[in-house]
């Protein structure tokens, strides 16, 4: 595996916003997941935003985002990547992109790999986490 150095300004400070109404998140060719809400973050100078989700086999540890930035399908896996967050407390959470990594279709031909939802394709580079060494 080969990863970006760890940057402490991909470390952001986050603000997790609730859905009013109960939502999911389509992923195309697979599934829906529950969408709780979104977190809105400032990265390179740019408030960004995507969907907030539990993951789908670990309830009450953390959350997690699935991305995709301007590195995809150059530096990083084509297909986004994926990042762990706390629950968040008290309307926040931390997303540090240094611990991205990719998902298990990018190592395996017997994963199949989730599409990022379209408001989680953030337009900036995020040279954090890890990247995808198979070019």
């Amino acid at each position: 595996m080969k990863w970006f150095p760890v940057n402490p300004a991909y470390r952001v400070e986050a603000v997790f916003t609730p859905y009013t109404d109960s939502k999911s998140a389509k992923i195309p060719d697979t599934r829906n997941i529950p969408a709780p809400g979104f977190v809105t973050f400032v990265l390179d100078g740019r408030t960004l935003r995507s969907t907030f989700s539990p993951p789908p086999t670990i309830t009450g540890i953390s959350w997690y985002l699935m991305f995709k930035d301007a590195t995809s399908g150059k530096e990083t896996y084509g297909a986004g990547r994926y990042l762990h967050v706390e629950s968040p407390n008290n309307g926040e959470a931390v997303v540090d992109f240094n611990r991205a990594y990719n998902p298990t279709c990018a190592v395996s031909p017997f994963y199949s790999c989730p599409i990022v939802p379209k408001d989680s394709v953030l337009p900036v580079r995020v040279e954090a986490g890890e990247q995808y060494s198979h070019f």
